[in-house]
């Protein structure tokens, strides 16, 4: 996929698979231990979304912004055995300055993309915290050896924001991200038409788009079953735990509603790069997915965690697709 003459390859990490930094988290110590097939490599990284302040979110940090406080996050529900995963993290993060003032994405030395997402109450006060974002990371611009992209996430639905009202403000938006100086995805759901998203990729701030990211709880009741994954259509394990958000499910369930979509889209004749992604769990599922939709690149992220000994066997396989060499290391 190239953006403004630099080549950031045809697989994307889905924002947050591999941390903040692409440190990881703890458990992909072990499966880099004891699962032949796992391997981050020749996926660029895709850092996880972070806001212009801090943000308590729901998954409790450590003072480094990056360790997980709880072992077995209450946040996250996952069903292995369905490939299903439901979490209500809600962008947990130390807020952008602290990120950037501890001078590591600076240092990566391999195109990659950092991610940011507005989350006040209101689209004003969304728009502000853009402004802070952008001339936060304008100040730092300068330092970064690799070149880098910024994904604007329109399409997490665990902030209490309804991902179809914040789209209209991502025109405006834009205009403010742009100013960084450089290239510009937007990132947004299948809840919104696959013709509203070719229309915005007409917008000159934009350099592409992605989609998509979780499905919110209780949508597309015709297509998901909610009652045989967690026992309720309309009540979330995740309010039962006490949550305000009833959490985005991600994994297999999600995968034919975002291949439709997606086939939709690529008909649609989009033109600018664009990023397809959201339930590949087998290299098959990534293959069905590049073929059918036409994307310039494909997102990983459920099989990470759900079916992780396939993710190096994955990207492996869409780098033959893409007649790219896998890279040795």
């Amino acid at each position: 996929m190239i953006l403004r003459g630099i080549d950031y390859g045809p697989v994307w990490g889905a924002s947050g698979v591999q941390g903040i930094f692409g440190e990881g988290y703890s458990f992909h110590k072990a499966f880099r231990r004891f699962i032949p097939g796992f391997s981050f490599r020749g996926m660029t990284f895709v850092a996880k979304t972070v806001t212009a302040k801090k943000n308590d979110g729901n998954l409790p940090l450590k003072a480094d912004g990056l360790t997980l406080e709880e072992r077995v996050p209450r946040c996250i529900v996952v069903k292995p055995f369905k490939a299903a995963m439901l979490n209500a993290v809600g962008l947990s993060n130390a807020g952008a300055h602290f990120y950037l003032e501890k001078r590591i994405w600076q240092k990566l030395d391999q195109p990659f993309c950092l991610s940011f997402m507005g989350i006040a109450e209101t689209p004003e006060g969304r728009l502000r915290e853009a402004r802070i974002f952008a001339t936060e990371l304008k100040q730092w611009i300068s330092e970064f050896k690799a070149p880098v992209a910024l994904q604007a996430n329109k399409s997490c639905p665990n902030v209490n924001k309804d991902t179809r009202e914040i789209f209209e403000e991502a025109f405006e938006e834009s205009k403010i991200l742009a100013d960084i100086g450089i290239p510009l995805i937007y990132k947004f759901n299948v809840l919104i038409s696959p013709q509203r998203v070719r229309e915005f990729m007409d917008n000159p701030n934009c350099d592409g788009v992605c989609v998509s990211n979780t499905i919110p709880y209780g949508q597309f009741p015709d297509k998901i079953d909610w009652a045989g994954l967690f026992g309720s259509v309309s009540e979330s394990p995740l309010i039962k735990r006490g949550f305000k958000q009833a959490g985005g499910l991600s994994g297999a369930p999600i995968f034919p509603i975002v291949l439709d979509w997606c086939e939709r889209f690529g008909k649609l004749n989009p033109t600018k790069p664009w990023i397809a992604g959201g339930g590949i769990i087998r290299p098959q599922d990534a293959k069905i997915l590049k073929i059918r939709s036409g994307a310039s690149a494909i997102s990983l992220g459920s099989i990470a965690t759900l079916r992780p000994f396939r993710l190096g066997p994955t990207i492996k396989l869409l780098h033959e697709l893409d007649n790219r060499p896998y890279p040795s290391k």
